[in-house]
């Protein structure tokens, strides 16, 4: 699911700054149909689904009970050159609130995404990016202080043994296999009901790397061949949740690629949670 229209052709030859606005009234979206369908004229890749009548259709339908928050992306000039519409919800009494593309649940938001200027498009992903990113909850994990490894602490390997992959100590060639599976185990059943909709792994770590960690030979030679511990562990035990390495998030193509996972994802988990949670006749 595209949430942003990349766009084809057509250079940015200046740095443009943008501003996003957020919409939360009928009344103020209402105001941007004609600007809507200008941008969406100029946006190569989105559908007939996207115009401005056929999402307020779906509004009408299935989001007057939900809380309206379209994200308007303009340039300097105050011109429209983005769009994503979505809406606030609350699944449950007490549960988090959760945003959705405008639509939820997700089998009816196939055609339901984000609207961008062509040339603009990695500029308006990531500015939505960065507005999208202070109402995220993050959740903080480090596993090698809470695995009680301590601050500061002995830098350890990924090496290869007769006994498997090991996690050794650099300088004390301490084994802290044992105590940091026994910590991934506790920490991932904990996540479990964290609802995560993602996760960001750290480069090159021994213990959360995605790839292309150093595994180290008995002779001290390494090759980057390998995973981090917890990060094997997570995506074993979480198969479907997206992950990503940080150092790859610098880049705007990836990052929406990311993004667009994430939210597919939040919705499918979120529609399966308020069907399972629907009372039984």
């Amino acid at each position: 699911m595209a949430v942003l229209g990349r766009g084809i052709g057509g250079v940015v030859e200046d740095a443009v700054t943008l501003h996003v606005q957020d919409v939360i009234t009928l009344t103020s979206l209402q105001a941007l149909r004609d600007e809507w369908e200008s941008l969406l004229d100029r946006d190569f890749e989105a559908t007939v689904f996207q115009r401005f009548d056929w999402t307020m259709a779906w509004y009408e339908c299935f989001g007057r009970e939900k809380v309206l928050h379209v994200l308007a992306v303009r340039d300097d000039m105050g011109r429209l050159v983005g769009l994503l519409p979505t809406t606030v919800a609350q699944l449950t009494t007490g549960a988090p609130r959760v945003q959705n593309l405008l639509g939820w649940p997700i089998r009816l938001t196939e055609y339901v995404d984000g609207i961008s200027e062509p040339v603009l498009a990695p500029q308006v992903t990531d500015a939505i990016l960065e507005t999208l990113g202070r109402v995220v909850e993050w959740v903080a994990v480090c596993p090698e202080v809470e695995a009680g490894f301590g601050t500061p602490r002995e830098p350890m390997n990924l090496v290869r043994t007769q006994d498997g992959l090991r996690l050794i100590t650099v300088d004390t060639a301490r084994d802290l296999t044992a105590p940091f599976e026994a910590y991934a185990k506790r920490r991932l059943s904990a996540l479990a009901f964290e609802d995560l909709s993602g996760y960001v792994l750290k480069k090159d770590s021994p213990s959360c790397g995605l790839e292309d960690v150093k595994i180290y030979d008995a002779h001290g030679i390494a090759d980057r061949s390998g995973r981090g511990r917890f990060a094997a562990a997570l995506i074993e035990r979480f198969p479907d949740l997206p992950v990503e390495d940080e150092s790859r998030l610098s880049d705007s193509r990836l990052r929406q690629e990311f993004l667009e996972r994430v939210l597919a994802y939040h919705h499918r988990e979120a529609a399966l949670r308020a069907r399972s949670a629907r009372p039984t006749a």
